[in-house]
């Protein structure tokens, strides 16, 4: 019964996830129920700007893009042809991590404008970064370089030695207001 009610929800939920490691490019599938499309709109509701894409005629318009995403996104089809307005995000991050809607305007309406695109999105796509499993391997003695990559910057990571001379780390956010005499504790 519980795998029924997974495989109804998936087929009928209208939300798509997708998973990829950092670095790698995305597809975000989106397909229109026409062919005739005048634009396009990739929004992330939770960023501000909201914009993620935005191509009209063809064209794409940076005007109120999130900045994040510069340069990093471009449609499967350019010219908005076949329905297909899918969306490609170059060089995921951490960061990318989030919902994404998909938007379109007809190529029967006479305005191009983002607001035409307001109604309800004919796709909502879950994108999820996960990073791979690093596995270290070493023994008693060596000294040993612990990878990690940290969505954010000014990261500050305090080491200490419990009574079984087992490493322990702690790690705190820091922004730049911060004094590193607040870490030594």
């Amino acid at each position: 019964v519980f795998i029924f009610f997974i495989l109804v929800y998936y087929c009928f939920s209208d939300v798509i996830e997708v998973t990829v490691n950092p670095g790698d490019d995305a597809i975000l599938p989106c397909q229109a129920a026409g062919s005739s499309i005048k634009a396009v709109a990739w929004t992330r509701p939770d960023l501000e700007p909201d914009i993620v894409l935005y191509c009209s005629d063809g064209h794409l318009d940076t005007t109120n893009q999130h900045p994040s995403f510069k340069d990093r996104v471009e449609l499967v089809d350019r010219d908005l042809k076949d329905g297909d307005v899918s969306l490609i995000l170059k060089n995921v991050r951490s960061i990318d991590n989030g919902t994404y809607k998909c938007g379109v305007a007809p190529d029967s309406s006479r305005r191009t404008k983002r607001s035409n695109i307001n109604s309800e999105p004919i796709r909502t796509v879950r994108l999820k970064v996960t990073d791979p499993l690093t596995e270290v391997t070493m023994r008693p003695g060596d000294d040993v370089i612990l990878p990690c990559q940290a969505a954010t910057f000014n990261i500050s990571v305090v080491k200490r030695r419990d009574q079984d001379n087992l490493l322990m780390m702690k790690h705190q956010l820091i922004s730049s207001s911060t004094s590193p005499r607040a870490l030594n504790t």
